[in-house]
């Protein structure tokens, strides 16, 4: 995502509206108090709609982000996109860009579908020209994808 603008007081935080240190994933918010007049001009004029949008002196945009040791942001997804599933709150393109880095895979999409217990599975989709579908295959992205996302992700060869 890269800096904010000179002039732009952006942070990451978390739920109680606390900055959080470096290379922590939470929300991207702006300041807006004591007052920002060139922000939220449609969310201002209607506050009851948007109310969980401000946290003390915070406007959340619902982007998630971490902020590396330089003071770039790097976005990880949707605060309104996030799957709850075996107990971790997971963004789908956390999933979708962990598939994209391994060679198998040229496109991935990820949706949640629900399970018999109630709970919630990912369900990656993914698009490998040239690659003939195997239990070998699964596994590879499986163990790829534990390396890289904090979730347990689950791959199947059915539609």
């Amino acid at each position: 995502m890269g800096k904010p603008m000179p002039g732009i007081d952006l942070a990451v935080i978390d739920d109680e509206g606390n900055e959080l240190p470096r290379g922590e994933e939470g929300e991207v918010a702006i300041r807006v108090k004591p007052i920002a007049h060139w922000v939220c001009l449609k969310a201002i004029a209607k506050p009851g709609e948007n109310r969980r949008c401000f946290v003390g002196d915070w406007y959340k945009t619902r982007n998630r982000a971490v902020v590396d040791e330089d003071g770039y942001f790097w976005f990880v997804g949707r605060s309104d996109d996030v799957i709850l599933s075996a107990g971790y709150r997971i963004g789908p393109f956390e999933v979708e860009s962990a598939l994209i880095e391994h060679p198998a895979v040229a496109e991935s999409a990820v949706v949640s579908v629900p399970i018999r217990t109630g709970a919630r599975l990912l369900r990656p989709s993914l698009y490998s020209p040239g690659t003939t579908g195997s239990d070998d295959l699964i596994k590879a992205l499986q163990n790829h994808c534990k390396t890289r996302v904090t979730a347990p992700v689950q791959i199947s060869a059915k539609d």
